[in-house]
Parts: C-alpha cells; sequence; structure tokens
C-alpha cells in the first residue's frame, strides 16, 4: 500500500468550526494500461498508439491525470502523448494517444503512470505497460538520404490540412511556414522545430527535444514533397535530426553505444561537403565527446 497524500487542518481551525471543510476522495483500484499500436499506412515505421486505462475485471474505463502518464521510447522518437477522449464532467483522461516513429529493427516502448507524489522519486509506478514495435530491418538507421519520403496527401495531413482542400488554400499558409533561405519560418517550420529541440536539450528536457527534431525532420519532408522552398531541405534536417538524437542519448539518457553508432554514421554520411558537415556539427561534437571517455 502506497500512501499518496495526508489530510491535515492547522492548529487554529479547530478552534472555529466556520472554518472546518470536507473534501471527498474516492479509492479505486490502480488501473491497468492497455497498450494498442498500429501502423500508420501513409509513413514507413510510424505508428498510432492507443491507451485505454481500465479497472477492475470488468474492464470498467478508469480515468487518469494525464500529467501522471509517462511515455519513453527507445530506438525511436514519440509525439504525444495527448488525450483523446475525456472523461464526463472532468479533466480525467479515459483515452490517451500518441504516434512512435521506429528507427531500429526493434523499438521499444514503455507507458507508466506514475504515483501522484512529486517529492518521492523512488516510488514505483501506479501501472505500466510495453510494446515492442518492429522498425527498419537494418540495425541502424539510414542516413545517406533524407528519411521517408511523404506523399503530397501525407504532407499535408502533417501539417493538418486535408488532401482535398484546394492549393489556394494551403499554398499561402505552408509557403510562410516553410519558410525560406535566411528565414527559418513560423511555428511549423523545421527551423523552428531544431530550434526548440537544442533548447530543451540544453534544459535537459529529453523528450521535448526529440519530440521537437522528429517534428523538424517531417516538416523538411513535409515541405519538400509539397514542392515548397523551406530553410531547411530534407538532407539538412535529417542530420539535424539524428544530431539531436545522438545527444540526448548521450548526454541526458546516457545511453553510450547508441549515441556513438547513431553519431559515428552520420558523421560518415556528412562527408564530402562542408555544408553538410556543417549541417551533421552536433554529430561531430557527440562523437568527439565520446571518443575521449
Amino acid at each position: 500500500r502506497i500512501a499518496l497524500f495526508e489530510m491535515s487542518l492547522p492548529p487554529a481551525v479547530l478552534g472555529d468550526i466556520a472554518g472546518a471543510f470536507s473534501t471527498p476522495v474516492q479509492a479505486v483500484h490502480a488501473p491497468e494500461i492497455k497498450c494498442e499500436c498500429k501502423p500508420r499506412l501513409d509513413e514507413d515505421f510510424t505508428f498510432r498508439c492507443r491507451l485505454d486505462f481500465l479497472s477492475g475485471q470488468v474492464q470498467r474505463p478508469c480515468p487518469i491525470p494525464m500529467r501522471l502518464l509517462s511515455v519513453e521510447v527507445q530506438g525511436g522518437t514519440t509525439t504525444g502523448p495527448t488525450c483523446s477522449q475525456f472523461a464526463e464532467r472532468g479533466s480525467l483522461c479515459r483515452v490517451a494517444t500518441f504516434e512512435v516513429e521506429a528507427q531500429t529493427n526493434v523499438t521499444h516502448v514503455s507507458v507508466k503512470l506514475l504515483a501522484p507524489a512529486p517529492d518521492l522519486d523512488d516510488l514505483p509506478p501506479v501501472a505500466s505497460a510495453f510494446v515492442e514495435l518492429q522498425g527498419p530491418q537494418n540495425a541502424q538507421p539510414s542516413f545517406a538520404g533524407a528519411g521517408p519520403t511523404l506523399s503530397q496527401s501525407a504532407a499535408l495531413k502533417a501539417f493538418g490540412f486535408s488532401p482535398s482542400q484546394s492549393a489556394d488554400i494551403w499554398k499561402p499558409i505552408l509557403r510562410k511556414a516553410c519558410g525560406s533561405l535566411g528565414d527559418i519560418g513560423g511555428p511549423l517550420s523545421a527551423g523552428f522545430a531544431f530550434q526548440a529541440a537544442l533548447h530543451a536539450l540544453n534544459a535537459g528536457k529529453a523528450q521535448d527535444a526529440l519530440t521537437a527534431a522528429a517534428w523538424g525532420r517531417k516538416a523538411a519532408q513535409a515541405c519538400a514533397a509539397l514542392g515548397l522552398v523551406a530553410a531547411h531541405s530534407p538532407q539538412e534536417a535529417s542530420l539535424r535530426f539524428f544530431g539531436i538524437v545522438a545527444a540526448v542519448d548521450w548526454q541526458l539518457l546516457g545511453l553510450l553505444p547508441k549515441a556513438r553508432a547513431t553519431a559515428i554514421a552520420c558523421v560518415v554520411s556528412s562527408k564530402g561537403s562542408l555544408e553538410v558537415a556543417h549541417w551533421a556539427s552536433l554529430c561531430t561534437s557527440v562523437s568527439r565527446d565520446i571518443s575521449l571517455v
């Protein structure tokens, strides 16, 4: 049994019954997390995952606070989680969703529901789930190209547009969003995303850095698929993305072998051009730091 909170009143309240109050508390069984991931048909090695929180033998929905939900991915990146179905008359979540891009042959997804006791870091999670996803068959991701190519339909969906909408609607908006040479673009652009990823890396926020970098890579691919000029080409975005991945693995997660393999492959693929080598500068920095260990 875990004590999650303690109720107490200041002594002065006991002398004045008007200052007393009551708070109803409902005790529930720890929920079971059911995690189901299905591949997206429009993007290779990308999965959409659904989380259901269930309680009791009859598996009734058991809403949870999203702030206690943690999703960790090894061998890939994730966006989310976000609540897709809230409980009635409240802000608790019944169903959550997130996406995973698998980058190694086996990608591990770990979901935890943390105990609501921030001052006690050694408490075990209230509930957890674990999933293995099948990624590319080669052990390491490919760095030679710009990553998976998006169709125009998938590119429009990535930016929140419907493929049935006229180009007169989405093109002026996305032309500004994608940016141009010397302009990082708007909040949806790859340049903006990589700036956010570096800020998160420096702040020690691993998941925020990976999420921002993953969007930066996808945004560059989407702009290219739509034929729009962008501040970052898909190749540049791919190298910057893997630089963030390597730096997070090395500096924040302590995954030395994975960080070394990612950084070295990234550096090797960038040789032959000073401009391309500049895009991989973070990979070079991580590789150099690891070689000193």
